[in-house]
């Protein structure tokens, strides 16, 4: 049994290097399996932001830990490199591992090779982001719609249902941020002295956020909100900021962090909508497990929560 698996990693490494694509993690797991074959686990993430999708890794990887599982983490080389991931994806298909723990994309190559890996019999784990795929699979995840209308409700209260509003978001098409933008607008609509005035994208790229962060302002002198419902750009805009230096009167971010901490703790940012990112990763190993030793509904979501941290919060006590 050693031997065949060591043999499955060694080929998946080979393969994955030629491919330009690389083996983050893996873990083998410790749990005596009475001469069992080890459950492997493959989780394909779109990248390694040392922040949401890192927390996501490491909840991942000690899931693995916990339960006796095999773990292996891959990533594409350039981040949410979509072809590449659909590639990654139908390789360890080929791999037969027991299941796949991936974000749900609403592309139709990279559904189809999860369709075509849910016909072979691979349990498919969507965390982050649900799809309706066409394929049997377990949502982990934050109920996006209702984490927007919370920033929504957020951004009424600190705006006192005043102002206009830039939101900064991730990449279009992208259904868990365009639940976030929906829950939020839906809240909105009861204050008609609260409009957004533009939706921009930073493509998941640091330097983009600094660039939209100027350019809205530029193109709309107006705006004195800025609501980001992805990650990336409060990790990008957490390090630089302070309530002194920041050129809109209210900034609130998705995603607890080291980052959007000093922008909380400095003033920069008025509150971030925190996920249980970690917690995602535990859970979609340990229900991997549960199901293929004991069985059940695999079609079904479990939906983890939100919470709203402003500087008075425990978290932000803790980092000063």
């Amino acid at each position: 049994m050693k031997r065949k698996l060591w043999c499955w990693l060694a080929a998946a490494l080979i393969g994955l290097s030629a491919m330009g694509a690389g083996v983050f993690w893996f873990w083998r797991g410790k749990t005596d399996t009475g001469g069992a074959d080890w459950i492997r686990v493959t989780a394909v993430l779109p990248h390694d932001d040392y922040g949401y999708w890192t927390k996501t890794r490491e909840g991942i990887v000690a899931g693995g830990a916990e339960y006796g599982v095999d773990v292996k983490i891959v990533l594409p080389r350039m981040n949410y490199d979509i072809p590449q991931m659909t590639e990654l994806i139908r390789q360890e298909t080929a791999a037969k591992v027991d299941a796949l723990i991936v974000q749900g994309i609403e592309d139709e190559k990279y559904l189809e090779a999860l369709r075509k890996a849910q016909r072979q019999g691979i349990l498919i784990v969507l965390i982050d982001t649900d799809v309706d795929g066409g394929f049997d699979h377990l949502y982990v995840g934050t109920d996006n719609y209702a984490a927007g209308k919370k920033m929504g409700e957020a951004v009424a209260e600190i705006t006192g249902g005043e102002g206009t509003i830039a939101v900064l978001s991730g990449a279009e098409n992208y259904p868990n941020l365009e639940e976030r933008y929906d829950g939020m607008c839906n809240v909105l609509a009861a204050y008609p002295d609260l409009q957004v005035a533009c939706v921009e994208y930073n493509q998941y790229d640091g330097l983009r956020v600094i660039e939209k962060y100027h350019a809205i302002l530029k193109a709309y002198p107006e705006v004195d909100t800025l609501v980001c419902v992805e990650g990336t750009s409060g990790q990008a805009l957490g390090p630089r900021l302070t309530r002194q230096n920041r050129k809109y009167e209210h900034i609130m971010v998705f995603d607890l962090s080291e980052e959007t901490l000093q922008g909380l703790c400095s003033g920069a940012f008025e509150g971030v909508m925190k996920q249980q990112q970690e917690m995602m990763g535990q859970i979609a190993v340990r229900e991997i497990r549960q199901y293929i030793e004991s069985g059940g509904v695999w079609d079904r979501k479990i939906l983890t929560d939100v919470d709203w941290i402003t500087e008075e919060s425990p978290e932000a006590a803790d980092y000063e």
